[in-house]
């Protein structure tokens, strides 16, 4: 989808810069323009935290005291090494 953006208020610096950018690269004036855009935004996400997600919070149940103590000795098994193997 295509949409035709009209930018009527932008700095005589920044117009030169974008033409300058232009010509250093060989490319549009759009298309230094979408570099630009497409920038700030990846910028924009990366500074944001992901998301949290809660679509499986009905599957996952909490664990009273005594069950959590009961996984726990049941698979402390799981943090030994054998010596022998390694």
């Amino acid at each position: 989808m295509e949409i035709t953006i009209h930018l009527n208020i932008v700095h005589k610096s920044t117009i030169r810069w974008i033409e300058a950018e232009s010509f250093r690269t060989g490319l549009t004036i759009e298309q230094v323009i979408q570099q630009l855009i497409q920038s700030g935004i990846a910028s924009e996400q990366n500074t944001l935290p992901p998301p949290r997600h809660h679509d499986l919070d009905a599957l996952a149940g909490g664990w009273s005291a005594t069950e959590a103590e009961e996984f726990q000795l049941n698979t402390a098994v799981f943090a030994q090494i054998d010596e022998k193997i390694w």
